[in-house]
């Protein structure tokens, strides 16, 4: 699978709101892209202390969403998280996680034929045991693989070692590998990819050259309640400006969505509040609300007066745009069923990947792919 700068990458973790926002995606939109999913270590954990988990049944859970919600085509998967997790996570016939996934997708066992091809994400830090599981996905799928790299490996003075060892432990030559930057959460200083070309061996052979980041927020507290504000989109603005530096090959665009790029698991009984992420050209709109769970507030309804402020400022796209944006403005009009935090980040989640598909189109005069848009620049006052 080879594709070039238009082409997309979005990180997601693999939660319910996640994987409705993928499935609701236009074809046209789809194609466009290649997500790079993560499974979180949530579902694998027992629920109180006299709870065991079933390893067995939750891949299979894993294998049938895959199989679901992303339908066909190759799918980035990393299961980092649960490398960290538990490196010796096993299901009951001991395979990896990883492996045990892969024959469920091609085992015929599923609710329909499996058209989804797994390639298999790592990185120079993985333990043996994922190693492995990776080289036998490579050597069985004939897909290659994903080698994800943070700026401490390249900064690393033996990088290239460590890069080229990788390699031939994966049996794999650079043309079978896509390579795969993760800035994760833009900070400063922060490198140039043209330093970053400069310290990449082999720079024109790897399969595909992606660069991820994130400038999403941890978390909103830090934006006033009951207001709605512009969050500049450093990660996309970062990545389209440096495009103009006569870079030796162009990079394909990843980020993390609206999501912050450290992946923690949040805390129960949170009171999050009742605010939107919505993408535009430049910025994020923050529609910012209160704390559901507030004795004096108007708690999920929230959603629904953000929803119809939402769909009165320049930036909105229309119900035709995206499943997201047509949720949206249907929220908009109704007072009786507010929805719940994973329906809210599934429309902007939804709203985005589509909104950056067809973002990059545009960038490169690309024809247009899905439902027509009005790029708009200028947005109305903040209140």
């Amino acid at each position: 699978m080879m594709f070039d700068h238009t082409h997309y990458v979005p990180i997601l973790r693999w939660k319910g709101g996640e994987r409705v926002a993928l499935q609701k995606l236009q074809p046209e939109d789809k194609v466009k892209m290649t997500p790079l999913v993560e499974l979180i270590p949530t579902d694998f954990k027992p629920k109180s202390k006299e709870d065991l988990v079933d390893i067995d049944k939750v891949l299979r859970k894993k294998a049938e969403e895959i199989n679901k919600f992303w339908c066909q085509g190759p799918l980035f998967v990393d299961f980092w998280h649960l490398d960290q997790f538990d490196p010796e996570l096993r299901a009951s016939n001991g395979l990896h996680p990883l492996e045990y996934i892969n024959g469920q997708l091609h085992s015929g066992q599923l609710s329909f034929f499996s058209e989804v091809s797994i390639i298999p994400v790592t990185g120079l830090k993985r333990s043996a045991q994922y190693q492995s599981a990776v080289t036998t996905l490579t050597g069985t799928n004939r897909q290659g693989a994903c080698v994800r790299l943070c700026l401490n490996d390249i900064r690393d003075h033996s990088f290239e070692y460590h890069l080229e060892h990788l390699l031939t432990s994966l049996h794999l030559q650079p043309e079978q590998i896509d390579l795969l930057v993760d800035y994760q959460v833009i900070e400063e200083p922060r490198p140039s990819f043209r330093w970053l070309c400069s310290r990449l061996p082999n720079l024109s052979q790897w399969r595909n050259f992606i660069i991820a980041s994130s400038a999403f927020p941890k978390y909103l507290t830090d934006f006033e309640k009951n207001r709605q504000h512009l969050l500049p989109r450093q990660d996309w603005l970062m990545w389209r400006n440096q495009l103009s530096q006569s870079l030796p090959r162009l990079p394909t665009y990843s980020d993390y969505t609206i999501q912050h790029g450290i992946y923690s698991e949040p805390p129960g009984g949170a009171n999050f509040s009742a605010s939107i992420r919505y993408t535009a050209e430049g910025n994020w709109l923050i529609m910012r609300g209160e704390g559901v769970l507030n004795d004096d507030g108007p708690g999920y309804a929230g959603y629904l007066g953000n929803a119809m402020l939402l769909t009165q400022r320049a930036e909105f796209c229309g119900a035709n745009f995206s499943y997201g944006d047509r949720y949206i403005e249907e929220m908009s009009l109704q007072d009786q069923k507010p929805g719940s935090a994973q329906t809210w980040i599934r429309a902007g989640i939804n709203h985005h990947l589509t909104f950056v598909v067809r973002q990059i189109a545009n960038l490169f005069g690309s024809s247009a792919v899905g439902a027509p848009w009005n790029e708009v620049n200028q947005v109305l006052p903040l209140q």
